[in-house]
């Protein structure tokens, strides 16, 4: 493929320094298994399969599209993809099914429409393979999308910045995890027997009431082990499809989970969630103490974060929207050596700004990567 296909020289990225900062190219990845959930986005989730046919990845996609894709369509695609439509199964059962699908060391999750930097994740295995307490690894996050020709992007997870959870204690970093809440693992490299046993946290039918599988996920994960970042560029997070947030939702487990008449129910799913992790009384008893405790910091915290992000954003927004453009600039130029904007410009641009600051960035993987996305609107889509 050439990499250099596209006019760098418009964005102020000669040849010379995208060769100068690559590491390695094609590091292997023999020992990665990557889960995707897909419904009603399989041009998206071709797209991915494509990009990561023939690469010595294993690849499973759980597809609950009432119609799968054409024998056609798979026939292109190698070996390491593995395609599986389950149009009669909840997104939860279909990644219950993918626990069982895993023979890999490791194991990471992605969205259909979004892409994995692949040396990044060799960098995150890397990391686990020399530290036995680590059982989750992940690198830094880009925001992109595809407008007027070209794919723009901004900084997103800026909180993943230097993050790590290295207690030695499993309640530490459990607490911790919660003062403030950042999602750091569910993109993240994991051992396959910590990944799986998490995994199926997320997959208890009961909490898509209350959208909190994700955060039980990353719980549980961090219970078991360290969790680290690492300040190098490895998920392209998609702002292609609108993303579905029920607030209602996430709302009503906080309801729920403070009303005087559910405490048998919270015990219940406490006691689930334990009966998962562990396997003696003893340890269940403890996991059931470290989860109440957990999830009582986060709600307490969660109350304190957004009453008071709410209340002063509303100011600024008030504000802001008072002052004229002109002034704008002018704030805007003022204040740039105090305060970082996370502007919006093209991606390759915004990871070259990042790596001023120290952060690694295989750019020609990256230039692959746009070049697959413009190919997919240009021509595919």
């Amino acid at each position: 493929m050439n990499y250099f296909g596209l006019n760098h020289k418009r964005n102020n990225i000669s040849r010379d320094s995208l060769l100068l900062e690559i590491y390695t190219m094609n590091l292997p990845l023999y020992d990665l298994t990557l889960i995707v959930p897909t419904f009603n986005r399989q041009s998206f989730a071709l797209r991915n399969m494509r990009y990561w046919s023939g690469r010595d990845i294993v690849m499973h996609v759980m597809d609950g599209t009432k119609l799968g894709l054409t024998p056609l369509q798979l026939a292109q695609l190698d070996d390491n993809i593995h395609y599986h439509h389950m149009p009669e199964l909840s997104i939860g059962e279909r990644l219950n099914e993918a626990i069982d699908l895993i023979e890999t060391p490791y194991v990471t999750f992605l969205s259909d429409d979004e892409f994995f930097i692949p040396s990044a994740l060799s960098s995150c295995i890397s990391q686990l393979k020399a530290d036995d307490e680590l059982v989750s690894c992940m690198g830094l996050s880009i925001q992109f999308e595809y407008k007027n020709g070209n794919v723009i992007g901004r900084r997103f997870y800026q909180s993943l910045e230097n993050y790590s959870l290295l207690q030695t204690d499993a309640l530490e970093r459990m607490l911790a995890h919660m003062d403030p809440y950042v999602m750091s693992s569910m993109n993240s490299v994991v051992r396959s027997v910590v990944w799986k046993r998490s995994m199926r946290l997320l997959c208890i039918g009961d909490l898509s009431t209350f959208n909190i599988g994700e955060l039980l996920f990353e719980l549980a994960v961090c219970f078991q082990g360290k969790t680290k970042v690492i300040s190098e560029i490895m998920w392209l997070r998609s702002y292609e499809n609108k993303i579905i947030i029920d607030h209602a939702k996430t709302k009503s487990f906080f309801i729920w989970w403070r009303s005087d008449d559910k405490s048998e129910d919270r015990s219940k799913l406490l006691s689930c969630i334990s009966s998962i992790l562990t396997k003696t009384s003893n340890e269940r008893e403890m996991v059931k103490s470290f989860m109440l405790l957990a999830l009582n910091r986060y709600v307490n915290t969660y109350d304190k974060i957004i009453i008071g992000k709410d209340f002063f954003n509303d100011i600024i927004v008030k504000i802001w929207l008072l002052i004229p453009n002109n002034i704008k600039n002018i704030l805007r130029l003022v204040l740039k050596p105090f305060i970082k904007f996370n502007t919006t410009n093209l991606i390759l641009l915004v990871a070259k700004e990042w790596s001023h600051e120290g952060v690694k960035t295989n750019f020609i993987e990256l230039c692959e990567i746009e070049k697959v996305i413009q190919y997919f609107y240009k021509v595919e889509k």
